[in-house]
């Protein structure tokens, strides 16, 4: 976009924090034994020490974002968009153990959830970039489109290819 890449690691770190808290926070809940091949949080701390570690990561999150030096008004206008990104996901996931009781989830049903508990990070980080490099809003809004798009992908191909749906 143009911008500096320094300028963007506090936020590209305050995001990465956000995605570790959600896989620890959505290992616990789908009481998961491995991710990605290696002990997951809770199985080899326990889950006291996990939620632990989840506020850590928002302690963390918070400490990067004030270390962003941007401009107070675009600092302000970041946190709430992760304040609803945050939002987002949670829904999102609470809709994922709704829709985990029902045989008669519609397409419609699954991409709502789909996107409020995976694409909306995605898509956060694509567009998260502008509040640094002062680009307008058609730019932030075809990078929050792309991101979208990519996370649904991913949360499709990620359940189409995990092991116990072989």
């Amino acid at each position: 976009m143009g911008g500096k890449p320094e300028n963007v690691l506090p936020a590209a770190v305050a995001i990465e924090l956000v995605h570790n808290f959600t896989l620890v926070h959505d290992d616990i809940m789908d009481e998961a034994d491995l991710r990605r091949g290696l002990a997951t949080v809770h199985k080899k701390w326990g889950v006291p020490k996990a939620i632990i570690a989840e506020m850590l990561y928002i302690q963390r999150l918070l400490r990067y974002f004030h270390a962003q030096g941007a401009r107070p008004v675009r600092l302000v206008e970041s946190l709430e968009l992760m304040s609803k990104t945050c939002t987002d996901i949670c829904e999102g996931q609470w809709g994922m153990i709704y829709l985990a009781t029902r045989k008669d989830v519609t397409e419609a049903e699954y991409m709502r959830m789909v996107e409020k508990k995976t694409a909306v990070l995605f898509a956060r980080v694509n567009e998260d970039g502008r509040f640094f490099v002062r680009r307008n809003n058609d730019i932030a809004r075809a990078l929050w489109d792309f991101g979208r798009m990519t996370g649904i992908g991913f949360q499709i191909y990620d359940e189409c290819n995990r092991p116990d749906n072989a």
